[in-house]
């Protein structure tokens, strides 16, 4: 049974299991409890068992496994919108028009409507596992808040932790030359990995997306990387089927597919079984790009696609 399917990778060890356990069960509060109805409280996060061990921390050969469940209180832009814009109409019509709200009472005016929004909120739950390797963690999710949240009550848990993120800003021209030189040349530099069937390149707003596969593409590929194009995203198969993702510019794996897990295999075998996998292959792909100082990187601004 596989478990990561999408993951934000942290380099780093983490302490034994037998410290986490401790931890948690000294800290009761990290435990999660779902937010009571009428609270202004807008998010609740916590550890909660996992659903095929039953523990809080399922232990194993390679690692251990965590999950987190994050409850949010689901208030809609447009809502908060819409609110803000109704006050602002009737404290317009009792004052007049040539009254000036300040910016002050604007902020005070967003803050209740929020509050007040929040209070009769919908709540979503999702839940983010966290699975322990030797060298690094994956925290399985790539929507931002949920990894920021996840990582922050795993800081909590552990009361130090030296880490980093693992980005791939810096990476891309590696990339984008290690696959125009496997299609010029037929040499596959990035080995243990090489590309599968998709690359997706950008240059400024303008992306192009190609199926590597297809030989009559390849032309047109190396064309565009000569004009500038670079690799936004891309899809990699490390040792021969051993586990295929799509790597995006933020070194998010997605769509991971471990191979070789079948449902015989007894659960805590499986987490091994994946662990040393993706374990293996991060250390593998961190030996292909080295960079003195990755924290220094700042994230390049989003934009948006157009097509070619």
């Amino acid at each position: 049974m596989q478990v990561i399917h999408n993951a934000c990778v942290i380099n780093a060890k983490m302490p034994p299991v037998e410290i986490i356990q401790s931890a948690i069960d000294k800290n009761p509060d990290l435990i999660f409890k779902p937010m009571e109805l009428g609270t202004t409280q807008a998010v609740a996060c916590g550890f909660v068992n996992d659903a095929e061990s039953g523990a809080l921390v399922t232990k194993f050969h390679g690692g251990y496994l965590l999950r987190v469940c994050i409850e949010e209180k689901i208030v809609v832009a447009r809502q908060v919108k819409a609110e803000i814009e109704a006050k602002l109409a009737e404290i317009y019509k009792l004052r007049g028009a040539n009254q000036p709200i300040t910016r002050k009472e604007m902020i005070e005016i967003r803050d209740e409507v929020i509050i007040t929004l929040t209070i009769n909120a919908p709540t979503d739950q999702s839940y983010v596992p966290i699975l322990v390797t030797e060298n690094f963690i994956f925290v399985g999710t790539i929507n931002t808040f949920r990894s920021r949240r996840a990582s922050a009550i795993l800081v909590n848990l552990v009361d130090s932790l030296t880490a980093s993120t693992i980005y791939i800003n810096g990476f891309r021209k590696g990339i984008t030359s290690m696959l125009k030189h496997n299609i010029d040349t037929g040499e596959n530099i990035m080995s243990p990995f090489s590309a599968s069937s998709y690359v997706l390149l950008k240059k400024d707003s303008m992306c192009i997306s190609y199926n590597v596969e297809d030989l009559i593409a390849h032309g047109e590929l190396v064309k565009n990387i000569d004009l500038g194009f670079e690799v936004e995203k891309i899809e990699i198969i490390y040792r021969d089927e051993a586990v295929q993702f799509m790597l995006n510019k933020k070194y998010q794996l997605q769509k991971i597919k471990v191979f070789g897990l079948n449902d015989d295999m007894e659960y805590v075998d499986s987490l091994n079984y994946e662990s040393t996998l993706l374990d293996h292959m991060m250390s593998d792909f961190l030996k292909l790009f080295k960079r003195d100082d990755e924290a220094s990187q700042e994230a390049e601004p989003e934009k948006e696609c157009q097509p070619a």
